[in-house]
């Protein structure tokens, strides 16, 4: 994994409505994203070209990690808490918008 954390945040969906976050990639460089709902339940939208699909978090028990050049977009239901620690900081001129596969939808996988 990685030896030190750069960057660690936690974001709270206080709404009654789903809240989207993400929507992006980060380049190759070795970055690293460990993500945990902590409360309520989240789904996590992710677009490599090796594989595509969805996880689905629901306890603080389940943690999802992934590299650089992997799309995602986390969707938080109403209620729910995401922790997220990253190997580095945030530069908002990483944050790139395409996807690297050909799939029309991700293939559901636990």
């Amino acid at each position: 994994m990685f030896s030190e954390a750069k960057r660690v945040y936690m974001i709270t969906n206080d709404s009654s409505k789903p809240e989207v976050r993400g929507g992006h990639r980060h380049p190759p460089g070795g970055k690293l994203e460990f993500l945990i709902c902590t409360k309520g339940a989240m789904t996590v939208e992710l677009h490599h070209p090796a594989r595509c699909g969805t996880v689905r978090l629901a306890s603080p028990d389940e943690a999802l990690v992934f590299g650089s050049d992997v799309w995602h977009k986390v969707t938080l239901e109403p209620g729910s808490q995401l922790l997220s620690v990253a190997s580095t900081n945030f530069d908002p001129k990483e944050a790139l918008p395409d996807m690297l596969c050909d799939c029309d939808q991700p293939v559901a996988h636990g």
